[in-house]
């Protein structure tokens, strides 16, 4: 198993057993480090364009080839 797969079994093994008061905190959080650009000399066009990559990887997967 490589590491991120790890990783993310041992999150969703955390969030299952989570009440929902802690997962109603928890959300907003993931929801802010998803959206994160991390680099910050992107110019407002290139931000929307990311954007629009990430809200299309989101709702239509089929149409990508992930690297993992």
């Amino acid at each position: 198993m490589n590491a991120a797969v790890g990783i993310k079994k041992e999150l969703h093994d955390l969030i299952d057993v989570m009440s929902i008061e802690k997962l109603k905190a928890l959300k907003p959080l993931l929801h802010m480090l998803n959206e994160v650009i991390v680099e910050t000399n992107l110019s407002p066009d290139e931000v929307k364009i990311i954007q629009k990559g990430r809200k299309e990887l989101k709702e239509h997967p089929e149409n990508f080839v992930l690297f993992e």
